[in-house]
């Protein structure tokens, strides 16, 4: 990551009641904003979600001059052979961390927390349990938090 670039940390999983449309067009509007504003968004897993927002922000960094090696880092738990296979090539946009959960973080919800702690700001869409944690480890941070609230899910609470 280049120091002094602002970082966003997008956390987001699809929830019932709310179409993949409506999901995707929040993801590209997400990215967008993130690469035009100079920021650089922390994907944390190869959801549905997270594959959209890298995807659209490749877009977008190729209209704004933009390596996506600077504008988008993934933070795998698990070792880099967990990942070599991936079945999707949008996981391979950006820069890719692989974090080893086990050994130094123990739990998915010490890594949540360690995510938050090295971000400015972190955007939630829908989710579940973990987009719950991630909103509360963000508040007791004290990291701007923006959910996205219409897609239902964690967010909406």
């Amino acid at each position: 990551m280049i120091p002094g670039r602002r970082k966003i940390l997008f956390h987001g999983s699809e929830c019932e009641g709310t179409s993949a449309q409506t999901l995707d067009a929040y993801c590209r509007e997400i990215a967008y904003a993130v690469v035009e504003n100079g920021c650089s968004v922390l994907l944390s897993g190869p959801g549905a979600l997270d594959l959209s927002v890298a995807e659209y922000a490749r877009q977008a960094c190729e209209k704004n001059g933009r390596s996506p090696a600077e504008a988008v880092h993934w933070y795998f738990a698990g070792a880099a052979s967990e990942q070599t296979n991936a079945p999707d090539p949008r996981i391979g946009i950006g820069s890719r961390f692989y974090l080893r959960l086990k050994d130094n973080y123990g739990s998915f919800a010490r890594l949540r927390t360690c995510l938050v702690e090295k971000v400015d700001a972190v955007i939630t869409v829908g989710g579940r349990k973990g987009v719950q944690d991630v909103i509360e480890k963000a508040m007791l941070a004290r990291r701007p938090f923006f959910p996205v609230a219409v897609t239902g899910g964690a967010s909406l609470d």
